[in-house]
């Protein structure tokens, strides 16, 4: 978030893009975090309860197996059309110049402030 913030100009449609490319890597440490999670659970199970082991084992995989369903649809909600991908950039058509568009966050400060005075 510090190079979005506090960054140099441009910085924060970099942090945007950064953060878009890992999406993915983030969902699946997340998925396999919770892999660990549930066999952990299950071997513990059988380690410590004896005969009542395959029943709690059989919870914790149903559970394992409703919140993986769950963020497989979540990771589906999450896919955005390239088209549709905010870049971070702000981009301000000038009416002076018929379909020109100038990038806000590519400026320097001079630039900015001539524009400001047109």
């Amino acid at each position: 978030h510090r190079l979005a913030l506090q960054g140099p100009h441009g910085s924060l449609e970099k942090a945007v893009t950064i953060m878009v490319s890992h999406r993915l890597h983030i969902f699946a440490v997340a998925g396999a975090s919770l892999l660990c999670l549930v066999l952990a659970a299950v071997l513990m199970a059988w380690i410590k309860m004896g005969p009542a082991a395959g029943v709690v084992s059989a919870i914790f995989l149903a559970f394992g197996g409703a919140v993986s369903y769950r963020m497989h649809l979540l990771l589906g909600l999450f896919q955005i059309p390239e088209s549709q991908v905010v870049t971070g950039a702000v981009q301000v058509n000038s009416p002076n110049e018929s379909g020109a568009a100038i990038d806000l966050s590519r400026l320097n400060l001079r630039s900015r402030a001539r524009f400001l005075l047109l």
